[in-house]
């Protein structure tokens, strides 16, 4: 049989990309699976690229002012934006032209990297599974969904992603099915006790035991679930984390433990409610309980940051941000506590960590 080649011109004349990515799980698969659809063209440094992909979160004010002095220094470069950077649209561009691709479209990135325009590239949402990545360990990074159904008063996710659109079932089994060499399966997405809402009912726990059923040979880590979706199927979770194939690692943010705060943030739950899920899951043995929490929302008193403040040992693993305004969000409106304030109350929780 006679080998197929590559001319050696193609080698020549091969787009030198370079990938700069920021954030989440998610954020991490999207590389993976955008090495994969480009996996035969040279990827170099950001200095020597010919097209910059950049992946960007922008959760954080310090993240994004480091994605926009990255675009500064990168602006006489062909440069992609995608992630969830292209909500910042109107800032990138008073900086350089430059194309968008939403993180939901990486299908067609290779079409964009061959015959680059500055130009957006949105459509209807693809489901980012049965696709060749490329991975450097045995770990699989795998979307469940895309989205939320959340209204957060401070967050940017739900403008840069939208409303939830949940995979099919049937074709993540799939993709689990295909898998190989694989020992962790890491489920992800912006909110998993939140899959299968956009359907009308919470299939998290039936998808990861059919998944169980299915390769029983890998572990299972799920990522982050928010409280007021994990407490109405906080019993059948509690059964499915006692399987050994469930790690037993629960992300679940806090935000503030303030319920005054929490019902001007949005967040739809309480904190007895927060309290009695992780009460539920500290009864399971070997539990690492991760938590996030904002300080110097703007409306939080010290009184609210006491409540908060007060939490904190009941964690293995504490992210703390210091709130972000963002441009877009209810909360942008709000007059902004000092940054002193602010910075001495993420100071406290840092020492008692």
């Amino acid at each position: 049989m006679q080998k197929s080649f590559k001319p050696f011109y193609s080698f020549l004349f091969m787009v030198k990309v370079a990938l700069e990515s920021f954030g989440c799980a998610a954020n991490k698969d999207n590389v993976r699976i955008i090495k994969g659809l480009l996996k035969n063209y040279d990827f170099v440094s950001s200095k020597d690229a010919e097209v910059v992909v950049i992946n960007g979160c922008i959760v954080k004010n310090t993240t994004k002012s480091k994605l926009l002095d990255l675009i500064r220094d990168l602006k006489n470069k062909k440069i992609i934006i995608t992630g969830c950077l292209p909500v910042l649209k109107k800032d990138i561009l008073k900086i350089v032209d430059c194309a968008f691709i939403s993180s939901d479209n990486l299908f067609e990135i290779k079409g964009l990297v061959d015959n680059f325009s500055c130009k957006d590239v949105l459509g209807v949402k693809q489901i980012k599974l049965n696709v060749s990545k490329d991975r450097e360990d045995d770990i699989e990074i795998m979307q469940i969904s895309s989205g939320c159904i959340g209204s957060c008063t401070f967050c940017l996710v739900k403008l840069a992603k939208g409303d939830l659109f949940s995979y099919p079932e049937d074709m993540i089994l799939k993709h689990v099915q295909s898998l190989s060499s694989i020992s962790l399966l890491h489920i992800t997405s912006q909110d998993n006790a939140a899959y299968g809402l956009d359907f009308g009912t919470y299939a998290l726990v039936p998808l990861v035991r059919k998944i169980v059923y299915l390769r029983s040979d890998l572990k299972i880590k799920i990522g982050m679930m928010n409280p007021n979706h994990v407490v109405k199927i906080l019993n059948d979770l509690i059964e499915l984390y006692k399987l050994d194939q469930i790690e037993k690692f629960l992300h679940i943010p806090l935000q503030s433990g303030s319920n005054k705060v929490l019902k001007e943030m949005g967040r739809e739950y309480t904190r007895e409610e927060f309290l009695e899920i992780v009460k539920r899951f500290r009864e399971i043995e070997g539990m690492n309980i991760v938590t996030d929490v904002i300080v110097g929302y703007p409306t939080e008193t010290e009184e609210d940051f006491l409540e908060t403040f007060s939490l904190i040992k009941l964690f293995d693993v504490v992210n703390i941000s210091k709130f972000s305004s963002h441009r877009g969000t209810k909360a942008h409106s709000l007059k902004q506590l000092s940054s002193e304030i602010t910075k001495e109350r993420s100071r406290r929780i840092s020492r008692i960590l």
